[in-house]
């Protein structure tokens, strides 16, 4: 691999690991007819996409990938920010499911669990109405034999601050979460992501190197077009963006504009990506 031009945090093994894991994860589902061995190569093949694909940008293409699925297919919009922030620390754990929030409620859940998103809250109902469990695992695991097996993939688990306080809230995984539930389980293999501070936001994360692109094609047609009032306020976002993120200023320097052309110095000179933040 080439040496390491991106924050450290983002070469880390357990960000990398949930990476891999979440595409593995949706890939299943979105190509349910293919079954078996098959796996097992595309797996190794995913695995190698942080630095060792013959075809990708190491760390770049990876992070730029995992968004792509996450945002083009689930609209998960800041579900990279806490994988790839700084001051969110990641472990692998079996966690008590009652520990857990839903973050989105399954409407089977919704119909044992009408108000609150809190795990406990099912498990309790469940355990007080056995037909209506068996009925709705029934109808949950009709869905999982779809495609090969992923039930048992690690779910994803963030620290979010709600009404002030401070809650684990399963981001990704809620049907696995609702499944092992009605199945009776007490705990479930997840990816759980703490703050190490009090800000309780995800910092110096991940900014997506096509969404840098995607605004300063826009930042062009205003300078373009003579419209500074725009131009200006496009400038001031990429700042606020920029600030947050280093890996972000990186990449707005070396790869989001092409060097050597006006725009491109006038254009950073107006970022002032050199100022402290």
């Amino acid at each position: 691999m080439e040496r390491e031009v991106y924050p450290k945090h983002l070469y880390e093994q357990i960000r990398r690991e949930i990476g891999v894991d979440y595409v593995r994860h949706e890939l299943r589902k979105y190509l349910p007819s293919i079954k078996g061995e098959v796996w097992r190569r595309i797996d190794q093949d995913i695995e190698g996409w942080f630095d060792e694909a013959p075809f990708l940008y190491p760390v770049r293409d990876f992070w730029n990938g995992v968004h792509g699925i996450m945002m083009g297919f689930k609209l998960y919009s800041h579900l990279l920010n806490f994988i790839t922030g700084e001051n969110v620390r990641w472990t692998k754990e079996e966690i008590e499911l009652e520990l857990l929030n839903f973050g989105t409620v399954n409407s089977l859940v919704k119909e044992m669990v009408p108000e609150g998103n809190e795990v406990r809250l099912a498990m309790s109902g469940y355990l007080k109405n056995e037909r209506l469990r068996k009925s709705h695992l029934e109808e949950m695991q009709k869905w999982y034999e779809i495609t090969e097996e992923r039930s048992t993939n690690p779910i994803i688990a963030t620290q979010k601050s709600i009404e002030g306080k401070d809650k684990l809230v399963v981001y990704d995984g809620n049907g696995r979460t609702t499944l092992a539930v009605l199945k009776g389980r007490g705990k479930i293999l997840a990816y759980v992501g703490r703050f190490v501070d009090e800000r309780r936001q995800p910092e110096n994360y991940w900014l997506p190197t096509s969404l840098l692109m995607e605004i300063v094609h826009f930042v062009k047609k205003a300078k373009e077009m003579g419209d500074d009032n725009l131009y200006d306020s496009y400038v001031r976002v990429l700042r606020d963006m920029l600030d947050r993120s280093d890996s972000g200023r990186y990449e707005m320097l070396n790869r989001v504009v092409s060097k050597g052309s006006k725009f491109y110095d006038e254009f950073m000179v107006d970022l002032d990506l050199s100022r402290k933040v």
